[in-house]
């Protein structure tokens, strides 16, 4: 499925580690979605996929343990019906970012979904996980109407209205903050891209990987 596909992508991308997931929200009803369960990302397949109402219950609690983080994504879909996937993650290029002064803002072109200075969003002081529904919604509540927020001293959250943005806005993301890095490294001055230019691309090269990830290609 799409879903094991862009687990195992944002593994080889680099955009989760040993932690992370990504979510996507029913194509029938609404208020359900898809997880995995709480298991490393790189080595999920279809068995995996637990189904949750926007609560973040199992629908079949025998099918394994749930992500503690789940309500990331249902406290999201229940504010957000525009959004069809949901990814968390822990990338290295955006922690810096997420536990600093420096904004992240778009230096990139295809990081079109940057409106703003991504916002960084603190669950306590000590970047605790988002572990309950009053946690996600605050989450949910400060995202907005973005495309992402940053953790404080924790990792990303990343939005879109299908498997494939989410996962291409993700890589762009990582690659955005890559640059802003080596711009800074080069003791430079940030030459951010204007809101008013930017285009709101699909996420063509995510579906690309997909495609390629079903027929068992490389990413």
């Amino acid at each position: 499925s799409d879903l094991i596909a862009a687990n195992h992508i944002l593994v080889r991308k680099g955009i989760i580690l040993v932690q992370g997931h990504i979510s996507v929200r029913h194509n029938t009803n609404p208020n359900r979605y898809f997880l995995t369960r709480g298991i490393a990302p790189e080595t999920v397949s279809t068995a995996d996929v637990m189904e949750f109402d926007l609560d973040s219950n199992a629908i079949d609690p025998k099918k394994g343990e749930p992500y503690r983080e789940r309500f990331i994504h249902g406290e999201i879909y229940k504010v957000r019906p525009d959004v069809m996937s949901v990814v968390h993650a822990h990338t290295p290029s955006i922690l810096p970012f997420a536990t600093s002064d420096i904004p992240l803002k778009t230096v990139y072109q295809l990081a079109t979904f940057i409106v703003d200075t991504v916002p960084v969003f603190r669950n306590g002081d000590n970047a605790e996980i988002i572990s309950n529904a009053q946690q996600g919604a605050a989450l949910a509540q400060a995202l907005g109407k973005r495309a992402c927020i940053l953790l404080h001293g924790h990792g990303e959250v990343v939005v879109g209205a299908s498997i494939p943005q989410a996962v291409d806005r993700c890589i762009e993301l990582d690659l955005n903050a890559q640059v802003l890095q080596n711009i800074h490294n080069m003791r430079g001055n940030p030459a951010y891209l204007n809101p008013s230019l930017r285009n709101f691309a699909p996420g063509h090269e995510a579906a690309c990987h997909l495609a390629a990830a079903r027929v068992g290609g490389g990413a």
